[in-house]
């Protein structure tokens, strides 16, 4: 009799501690989540694939956010769309920033336009001169998958992203630089792979990147001079990849499998830089950037594309997909970057599929999320960085 009636005063206790974990997530969320939109997808067939959201902030306040939609994933029809949300205004009617199209000059002489599939873009606005930068990659013409050979572009708008440039490509690796990994890549530099990059303290670009090769997954890093973040002068700076792991990596020793990392700077000066990388990936710097360990589990289980990001008042941010499933889309946070706890379960609060999420904080604190909804549209997540940061000292 007493042993039933202890289990059942833990039952009753664990349906208690329940609720109040249950209670007080939901309390989070309604005093976190300030706003949730549904970006308007543009002009594509009922069945269709949006993924791989992007969003920055533009000097005049304006959000854009781009993502790769189309038929399906990897098919010719898949662009890069952008989309523009003024202060105070709805998300407007995106717009096909690029359409995949190449140019290929025959035996014969003339030119012709193949389409080839578009994929991960990534913006990212220029602090000092407002110019905003879209990244993205377009298949290459081999038989690999695309993710396994495609080229490096990128566009730039200074007028807030009403108009953009000319595609650029970006550079080729230098051969001293080259390794097996970028060969299928025919030794092109890719830009950040599918998360925002930083700025160093002396205006250089790091791009945090990854390839898909027939020798495994495998992390490296793009550095871009001051005055040249699409390479066009100066070429691109390789560093990595990053190939030995730890006894602890997530798939085994001597098996370095991570791809699309992000950042969490955990320095003020720059110098101890850390990246979460797919899946359940984690590698840091003491020294800028310039040399990575090898990789390690990460302090928080990861199952598809995160991005992890540090706010401007030293909090450490997750947005990930707790395995196995790419659902919920939870948040977790870290005041030191070493104890992470999960702050929100399911901040999209959703039945559908809701992963490979971007953040950033915008000019007025509020931290900013999209991701892919069912792949069926993009989401927007505005938070309250005064929730999400309560209890750090700053």
């Amino acid at each position: 009799m007493y042993r039933i009636t202890s289990m059942l005063a833990i039952a009753i206790a664990a349906a208690a501690f329940g609720n109040f974990a249950f209670g007080q997530e939901a309390d989070r969320a309604a005093r976190a989540v300030l706003e949730t939109h549904n970006i308007p997808h543009g002009d594509l067939p009922q069945r269709r694939q949006i993924h791989a959201a992007t969003i920055t902030e533009a000097a005049d306040g304006t959000l854009l956010a781009a993502w790769f939609g189309g038929s399906r994933e990897g098919r010719p029809d898949v662009d890069i769309w952008v989309a523009r949300k003024p202060i105070g205004a709805p998300w407007g009617d995106p717009i096909v920033v690029d359409d995949g199209v190449c140019t290929i000059t025959g035996r014969n002489g003339q030119e012709r336009g193949i389409d080839y599939a578009c994929w991960n873009p990534v913006l990212f606005t220029d602090p000092q001169s407002g110019r905003v930068y879209l990244w993205f990659k377009i298949t290459g013409e081999t038989d690999l998958p695309g993710f396994k050979n495609w080229w490096g572009a990128v566009r730039t708008s200074d007028d807030h992203g009403r108009t953009w440039s000319e595609r650029i490509w970006l550079p080729e690796i230098e051969q001293a630089q080259r390794h097996e990994v970028f060969e299928p890549y025919a030794f092109r530099a890719t830009g950040p792979v599918k998360n925002r990059p930083i700025v160093l303290p002396d205006g250089d670009l790091l791009c945090a990147s990854s390839t898909e090769s027939p020798v495994g997954w495998r992390l490296h890093f793009e550095r871009y001079q001051a005055d040249d973040w699409t390479g066009q002068k100066h070429g691109v700076e390789i560093i990595g990849p990053v190939l030995e792991a730890s006894e602890n990596a997530p798939r085994g020793p001597g098996n370095a499998h991570a791809i699309q990392p992000s950042f969490v700077v955990l320095s003020p000066d720059m110098r101890h830089l850390a990246v979460f990388a797919r899946e359940s990936a984690w590698s840091e710097s003491t020294d800028g950037g310039q040399t990575w360990s090898p990789i390690e589990r990460s302090p928080v289980d990861t199952k598809a594309g995160s991005h992890a990001m540090t706010t401007t008042n030293g909090l450490h941010l997750l947005a990930f997909n707790p395995p196995p499933d790419r659902r919920p889309l939870s948040l977790a946070r870290s005041f030191d970057g070493e104890r992470w706890e999960v702050f929100m379960e399911d901040v999209s609060r959703n039945r559908n599929q809701a992963d490979y999420p971007t953040m950033m904080q915008g000019a007025d604190g509020r931290i900013h999320i999209v991701h892919s909804h069912g792949r069926e549209h993009v989401r927007h997540i505005v938070l309250d960085a005064a929730v999400v940061e309560a209890g750090h000292e700053h």
